[in-house]
């Protein structure tokens, strides 16, 4: 933890910025003040400066697992590997045209099309 430096090395002084919690969402407050925190927000920090939703999702797993097994976990080779980039692609592909479907705007035949290819694209992604 880089706040355990502070007093074991010359120089280094911790400072945080105020964040208000609610619930899941984290206000930064835009004030800078003495001391560390407990908490890491970098993965909202992430998810607000617009990395990918899967990769978000992949850090909170990661977290949560690390977190349950504090203290089991000695490195990053304890923790499974990532999905491979070509499966993340394809995978990222598929829910940008989920994002694009028009819900109000196409008729059953052309959903139920949509629905059967994104269906077929998915079971090869897990096979």
């Amino acid at each position: 933890e880089l706040t355990e430096l502070e007093g074991r090395v010359e120089g280094v002084v911790n400072r945080s910025v105020s964040v208000q919690e609610n619930g899941e969402e984290v206000i930064f407050l835009r004030k800078i003040v003495d001391g560390g925190t407990d908490k890491s927000y970098g993965i909202h920090v992430a998810s607000l400066a617009g990395v990918p939703k899967t990769v978000v999702k992949r850090a909170n797993k990661i977290l949560e697992r690390l977190n349950e097994k504090q203290g089991e976990v000695k490195g990053i080779s304890d923790i499974p590997d990532a999905p491979e980039p070509a499966e993340n692609e394809k995978l990222n592909a598929i829910v940008e045209e989920c994002e694009k479907i028009d819900i109000n705007n196409i008729t059953p035949m052309e959903a139920m099309q949509t629905l059967a290819r994104l269906k077929e694209e998915l079971l090869e992604l897990k096979e």
